[in-house]
């Protein structure tokens, strides 16, 4: 039986690029797929990556907030029914979502080692 990172694999190798996207570039908010790693588990994770500083939401875009970088994984239940996929939230101090801000968040949470669920605030000015 084949599980969903497996199937998952090979639509990316069909699309010949490491995500998926759900929603159309550029935005000031994007959601989009890719494999990963949590907890030595590979995951689909199921992501959505925000512009914090986009002219829509002026509020946000003048706030404080807007400087700070995030990401935030919604908490599993139980470890041992941890699914292959899970949600993921990225904010990013940026006016809109690219495609060149996608890969770069891709490659920065592969890259992460000890990702844990919960928002965790990074970078600034």
């Amino acid at each position: 039986m084949e599980n969903a990172v497996s199937k998952f694999k090979q639509k990316l190798n069909q699309l010949d690029r490491g995500y998926v996207l759900l929603s159309s570039v550029p935005s000031a908010i994007i959601h989009f797929k890719f494999l990963g790693k949590f907890e030595g588990r590979e995951v689909i994770w199921d992501t959505q990556l925000i512009a914090l500083k986009h002219n829509s939401n002026q509020q946000i875009a003048k706030s404080p907030i807007a400087k700070k970088s995030y990401l935030e994984i919604e908490p599993i239940l139980e470890i041992s029914k941890l699914d292959s996929e899970l949600k993921l939230t990225v904010g990013l101090p940026v006016k809109q979502i690219t495609i060149p801000v996608i890969r770069k968040t891709v490659i920065m949470i592969q890259n992460y080692k000890r990702l844990k669920c919960g928002r965790h605030d990074f970078g600034g000015e």
